[in-house]
């Protein structure tokens, strides 16, 4: 009874933790090219500051749990492990919200950059005991008329066109460990956070 609940007052510390996603924003960054459709890569400086908040952000989290003392034999200590930061690519996806057989139109097609066309990419990060990870990302999605988003020019007006979007991401692994403190048993895997943010991303079109 009380080792459950020890861990209950852990579980509860960690189940507010922000799952870091970054939402960037494209304004004032983007490169419209009637060519080669809309291409963007996020600043450097965002990229850092965006990987040092969610690190400080779990090893505040960490400290919190190791603060914790129960005084009875089932009081805990953790570590957190931190992999290599990896890139991991989605390329080719078709964006929804479109007709089946495309757009045909002398002009634009509507885009929102964000949100939509939702998949999971898998990324090899090596840590022990969680080598491998999943990331949901939101690759965008067609808005038709509404020029509320991005436009991306269509080559003639004679053929049927598709959006599609290839997208990178930045992704770093965070593993916290637990063990029974002062004991000399082994670490194993408490929770695991997988912050990661956009990296660049390109939209274009192709004929049908």
């Amino acid at each position: 009874m009380k080792k459950s609940f020890s861990i209950l007052i852990v579980g509860c510390i960690l189940f507010n933790l922000v799952t870091f996603v970054s939402a960037q924003e494209n304004e004032n960054n983007e490169i419209n090219n009637e060519e080669n459709g809309i291409y963007y890569e996020q600043p450097r400086e965002s990229i850092e500051k965006f990987f040092n908040d969610a690190r400080k952000e779990t090893e505040e989290k960490v400290r919190l749990l190791n603060s914790i003392t129960t005084f009875d034999n089932y009081s805990y200590e953790y570590k957190t492990e931190y992999s290599s930061r990896e890139r991991v690519y989605a390329n080719n996806v078709l964006l929804n919200g479109q007709p089946r057989g495309g757009t045909r139109i002398d002009g634009y097609i509507n885009i929102n950059t964000d949100k939509g066309t939702p998949i999971k990419l898998s990324v090899s990060v090596g840590l022990p005991k969680v080598p491998t990870v999943m990331i949901n990302v939101e690759m965008g999605s067609y808005t038709g008329t509404n020029v509320s988003g991005y436009s991306i020019r269509v080559p003639n007006s004679y053929q049927y066109f598709l959006a599609y979007a290839d997208k990178t991401f930045e992704v770093e692994g965070h593993v916290v460990y637990y063990r029974l403190r002062n004991s000399n048993d082994e670490w194993k895997v408490y929770t695991t956070f997988f912050p990661h943010t956009l990296f660049n991303e390109h939209f274009y079109v192709m004929p049908v």
